[in-house]
């Protein structure tokens, strides 16, 4: 049986009777001040912080910025005024930042996308190894290569497995540009909200600005749930969940008994079930291995491409692809079409037509041409002749 122990990230103190009571429960806060998600304002982490010590959860500060060196000394003054020694921990991602707080304080090492590489974690870690008690890892990094670097780091380690997704953040105010509002210091809870939408994709975008800055998230949240099983027996001590971001989306019972009782397949299933919004797996598997990689130097593919007959260069799902053929080709005939990973589909063009020009039923021997789409082929497929 597995157990987790769950980590919430919230921004309101109403939530903490949401939570059930857990030994090993663990509440993130994000301060408006230190983080660029931060929503709290002084007085709001001390009450979370008061309330949540009292139901003997622990309680770990965010300082997840990127200070430059003329935003430090403010930042620090912020910080020093939050009074850190009250948390279980401080929780950072800047190395300046880190200089700073793992002499004096529990720290909590955050790992972005960049680190790929397990030496340079080795370093941080040997370095700092009297105060840094957990690395909390990015979900862009390959699940099968943290698995190797769990068994040689001897910290807790970290892992999101539902809540919202970063795609990008910018240092400057971008929702209230053109609102004509003056930057001041971060000294209240004030944010804006927006969202954008993709025309091409018609999704919709959430934004959020805080003092630090604007964030935009995914439109789908990360639902790894399913596989808390295999994380914990990868070497995960910490399974964190955004609780703001899944508090009104989902069956609070349901999210309760998943994190805090043995795992139950059908009971992550049902949670899943009663999400309003939609869903993803992120990068956990899209991104497991290196496999993509290996793809464009398959051996197997060399050895086909004396004998191809033309190139996918660009798929499209459900609207085209764009392809490079060496030899006229038509629609009313079946080709083989060999995927990097090493499949084979057999089907026919429906259409050709050169960019800006109309539908047609043949090509010529050379160009690019825009042909319709085809279900499992991507960019490198190889069009080989086949037999009638």
């Amino acid at each position: 049986m597995i157990q987790v122990f769950p980590l919430y990230e919230m921004e309101n103190w109403n939530w903490l009777k949401s939570i059930s009571p857990h030994s090993e429960c663990e509440i993130v806060l994000h301060p408006c001040a230190l983080s660029p998600i931060g929503k709290l304002g002084k007085g709001d982490v001390w009450v979370i912080t008061k309330e949540a010590q009292r139901k003997g959860y622990k309680v770990t500060l965010a300082w997840d910025c990127l200070p430059t060196n003329s935003d430090f000394a403010n930042q620090l003054a912020d910080f020093e005024d939050l009074q850190p020694y009250i948390f279980n921990a401080i929780r950072v991602c800047d190395y300046g930042v880190l200089k700073y707080v793992a002499p004096s304080y529990p720290t909590q090492l955050i790992l972005k996308s960049g680190h790929h590489n397990l030496r340079s974690v080795q370093t941080l870690v040997e370095k700092y190894e009297s105060n840094l008690r957990r690395l909390v890892f990015s979900n862009e990094v390959p699940i099968k290569r943290l698995e190797e670097w769990n068994q040689t780091l001897p910290l807790e380690k970290e892992l999101l497995v539902l809540g919202s997704l970063n795609l990008f953040h910018s240092p400057r105010r971008l929702l209230s540009a053109g609102l004509h509002l003056e930057d001041s210091r971060p000294e209240t809870s004030e944010f804006l909200t927006g969202t954008g939408y993709s025309e091409e994709d018609r999704r919709h975008f959430q934004f959020t600005e805080t003092p630090l800055g604007t964030t935009m998230f995914l439109d789908k949240l990360l639902f790894l749930m399913d596989d808390m099983d295999r994380l914990v027996s990868a070497g995960f001590t910490h399974l964190r969940v955004n609780f703001h971001a899944v508090a009104v989306e989902c069956n609070q019972d349901l999210l309760g008994k998943v994190l805090h009782e043995p795992f139950n397949r059908e009971l992550v299933q049902q949670l899943r079930q009663s999400f309003r919004v939609p869903l993803t797996r992120g990068f956990s598997r899209a991104n497991k291995t290196d496999r993509q990689f290996d793809k464009l130097s398959n051996a197997a593919m060399k050895r086909h491409q004396p004998h191809s007959i033309g190139t996918i260069l660009e798929s499209a799902k459900n609207r085209y692809l764009v392809i490079e053929p060496k030899v006229e080709l038509e629609t009313n005939r079946h080709y083989c079409f060999k995927t990097p990973d090493k499949r084979e589909v057999v089907k026919p063009f429906a259409w050709f037509r050169k960019p800006f020009d109309k539908p047609c039923d043949r090509t010529s021997s050379s160009g690019i041409w825009i042909a319709s789409p085809i279900p499992g082929l991507c960019s490198g497929t190889l069009i080989l002749d086949h037999p009638p």
